[in-house]
């Protein structure tokens, strides 16, 4: 699945949760403090939402802020394999620490 798609007049963005530096999702809890000193302490905190800028023919946009709901209990979701993870099983399976 492509990250970024055109879809007629929006594009779609897929972003993985810990791209966005999110630690708990669920909760909007966010990595905080790995860029000050000491650089060993990482904490949580809870974000106030997330917002996007795009730079498009040297004109820059920027979305709304969205506020991501916290939640509970997933719905409904799909487990899906990556279309790779037959051949990475043929070769990790050589591995002498996989368990078949």
């Amino acid at each position: 699945m492509d990250a970024v798609i055109k879809e007629w007049k929006r594009i779609k963005v897929r972003l993985p949760w810990v791209l966005l530096q999110f630690s708990d999702p669920s909760q909007s809890n966010i990595l905080y403090g790995y860029e000050s000193e000491p650089r060993d302490i990482i904490t949580n905190r809870v974000s106030d939402g997330i917002s996007m800028s795009f730079n498009f023919y040297d004109e820059l946009s920027e979305t709304n802020k969205f506020k991501i709901p916290n939640w509970d209990i997933i719905s409904f979701y799909e487990l899906e394999e990556k279309k790779s993870f037959d051949i990475f099983m043929r070769n990790a399976r050589s591995l002498p620490f996989i368990i078949n």
